[in-house]
């Protein structure tokens, strides 16, 4: 059949902001930042991804992570002088933009991330370069879910 189930996989394993608000360390920290409009529920999963990626092997996401790349070739991520040769393009209008959006975010969000990487045992604290690879992660690997809408 063209429409046959090929495989399932449970919305429970899947790292939404949902089920990263639900987890009763980590909700509670990420939540307020949502309330206070510093994330968004995409931007809430790329920061649950960057205190994550900080634990290292503590996390309980290293093995899934240890399959992810450790770079991205994304302008987003280029040094200035690479990024440079881009001037006068929209893709660099685009790339500082978005690094500037990214860079205001951090700095409203870095202190609750550090104080809940700190909670969680992390033995460092997520920096910039955690959060720019997270975006990438989340951008190049997410999915449209059909997520049905709870009451």
């Amino acid at each position: 059949s063209p429409h046959a189930t090929v495989a399932s996989f449970p919305l429970s394993a899947a790292i939404t902001a949902a089920n990263v608000l639900s987890d009763p360390i980590t909700g509670p920290h990420l939540e307020w930042m949502v309330h206070q409009k510093l994330l968004d529920e995409r931007q809430l999963v790329q920061c649950h991804l960057a205190v994550e990626r900080a634990r290292g092997q503590g996390s309980p996401l290293a093995p899934w992570m240890d399959s992810l790349p450790t770079e991205f070739h994304s302008p987003l991520v280029w040094s200035d002088g690479e990024l440079s040769e881009l001037r006068g393009t929209t893709l660099h209008r685009a790339t500082m933009s978005l690094r500037k959006q990214l860079l205001g975010s951090w700095k409203g969000v870095q202190p609750a991330l550090a104080a809940l990487a700190k909670r969680l045992g992390a033995p460092r604290s997520p920096k910039v370069e955690d959060l720019f690879w997270a975006h990438c992660v989340f951008w190049s690997r997410g999915q449209s879910l059909p997520v049905p809408h709870q009451p």
